[in-house]
């Protein structure tokens, strides 16, 4: 089966965020190696991540991105969502002074990057993750070619 992301948005994005789902995710991924499979990518509120957060990691706060792996399901083909908040990426923008859209693409990344089997807990990991996950930012952020894939809104 040919890469293919969906994009669903659970909230009304402000104007500056609203490119997320146009983003050209599949070329993303393929840039990396990534030719097959199907994921969604979920925009939420920190509301939302923060039930999620407590019920599956029982940490009672909103976090920035979770990634749910369904690989090991048999009946399906779906490898995962991917669960970003927008709040927090536009509060770590504002941090690390970037634009929020550039910060939301990146949480999404991070989140396919660990449902490709990524991690961070060693500082090896973390540096081959990092430089990873700028790629594909740098990848998204261009833009899409004519005749790209563009992600799915839904």
């Amino acid at each position: 089966m040919p890469l293919k992301i969906s994009v669903q948005l659970l909230v009304r994005l402000p104007r500056e965020l609203r490119a997320f789902a146009r983003l050209p995710w599949e070329r993303g991924l393929a840039g990396i190696g990534v030719r097959e499979g199907r994921l969604n990518i979920v925009v939420a509120d920190d509301k939302e991540l923060r039930r999620l957060n407590r019920r599956f990691r029982a940490e009672d706060r909103p976090t920035d991105v979770l990634a749910f792996d369904y690989r090991d399901d048999p009946t399906g083909d779906l490898w995962g969502d991917v669960i970003v908040s927008w709040e927090r990426a536009v509060e770590q923008a504002r941090e690390r002074s970037l634009s929020p859209l550039e910060e939301l693409a990146r949480l999404g990344v991070h989140g396919c990057l660990h449902l490709l089997g990524h991690d961070h807990r060693t500082r090896s990991e973390a540096q081959r993750m990092g430089a990873l996950q700028e790629r594909v930012v740098r990848s998204l952020l261009r833009g899409g070619r004519k005749g790209q894939p563009r992600a799915v809104v839904q």
